[in-house]
């Protein structure tokens, strides 16, 4: 019975001293004091020390680079490569994506509750992090100038810290000059289990902000100032083009007219200046040209006089309207015809004559030459 309690009180006792193994502290633990640079692309060494025993001899070290005060920032994992004799050694190659900050090491047995966490401060610089990403542009667009605005939207890296400023210019591609500024704050994103995601920013460009922007290409520009160092991400081109030019609505007041007969005509225009002329060209209907007046006012309405010479009995005709340089064409008037007899309503030669009625509105002798 004596030898049964011995033998239990020994178990325990060794069961004492391997749990207070397990829970010993690392010794010292690299950086120690003073913070240190790591650059991304280059391995980077961690060293410590630690109870020279085979139970921590034995363990599968891992070494980890953790946020220091800032949470959002990611945890990297290294590779132990060395641990034996007491002490231990840990490389770790930051990619190319990895996110600047600051940062503190960590070594642990995975069998040991107490992780070890080094005193000084991994300063890990990256100066190829972009942490914005346009998400609105983000294919080419183009609005119209002073009619349309623009919506904007940027993502950033879950680690940047909220509220940060965002500031935007929309910039001139050809004369790199901005046409409008404005800033904006990040804010962050919750997930369905609320946890924190990444930040975004939205702004927004209204239509009456860009009525005298030159036409042309821009591109729209985000910067942010983030541990000392300026960031800043590029849109898509943005296209910054002129109202549509268009005449519409081309129409005559009838149908058919009788020689010396009126003809009136209205339409509309929308950004054509009201000093341009413009130009009105007469068809048959077998799609001839049969005539043209280049200096018809931008008056939404014109009139003219069915010439004997110009227009033949028994024919129909159709007008369209443009602009001098030709680019802008309304469509087509509807089809009218010129029907047998001689009207004697009109003045044509701006003098009163037996059996014409004329007043003062209808002396002009208007007719396409």
């Amino acid at each position: 019975m004596f030898k049964i309690k011995f033998f239990l009180t020994v178990a325990i006792l060794l069961g004492i001293v391997n749990f207070a193994s397990a829970q010993s502290n690392v010794g010292s633990l690299t950086p120690m004091s003073d913070s240190v640079d790591w650059s991304v692309g280059s391995p980077h060494q961690t060293t410590w020390t630690y109870n020279n025993a085979p139970y921590y001899n034995a363990c599968d070290w891992q070494m980890a680079l953790i946020p220091d005060t800032n949470s959002a920032l990611p945890t990297y994992s290294g590779a132990a490569t060395q641990h034996v004799g007491g002490s231990g050694v840990a490389t770790l190659t930051p990619q190319a994506n990895s996110v600047p900050g600051d940062y503190r090491t960590r070594v642990f047995c995975p069998n040991s509750d107490n992780p070890s966490v080094s005193a000084g401060i991994v300063r890990l610089l990256n100066s190829s992090f972009q942490p914005l990403t346009f998400g609105s542009p983000s294919t080419p667009i183009s609005f119209v100038r002073g009619v349309q605005g623009l919506s904007i939207s940027v993502t950033g890296n879950r680690a940047l810290p909220v509220p940060t400023a965002v500031n935007f210019s929309l910039i001139n591609k050809a004369t790199q000059a901005s046409v409008w500024d404005g800033t904006a704050s990040l804010a962050r994103l919750m997930n369905n289990d609320g946890t924190w995601n990444s930040t975004y920013v939205n702004a927004q460009i209204l239509a009456g902000e860009l009525t005298t922007a030159p036409l042309g290409a821009y591109q729209l520009r985000a910067t942010m100032l983030y541990l000392g160092e300026t960031y800043t991400a590029l849109s898509p081109d943005v296209t910054i083009t002129a109202q549509p030019s268009t005449i519409t609505n081309l129409a005559t007041d009838r149908t058919s007219y009788a020689i010396n007969d009126r003809v009136n005509i209205t339409w509309n225009t929308s950004n054509i200046p009201s000093t341009e002329d413009l130009v009105l060209i007469r068809y048959n209907s077998s799609d001839i040209e049969q005539g043209r007046n280049s200096s018809v006012p931008n008056t939404r309405s014109f009139g003219l006089r069915v010439s004997s010479g110009l227009f033949t009995i028994g024919e129909s005709y159709y007008y369209t309207l443009s602009n001098q340089a030709e680019s802008v064409t309304s469509s087509r008037s509807s089809l009218f015809s010129i029907t047998e007899g001689t009207s004697a309503r009109v003045c044509g030669n701006g003098i009163i004559e037996t059996g014409e009625q004329c007043d003062s509105n209808n002396l002009a002798n208007n007719s396409i030459r």
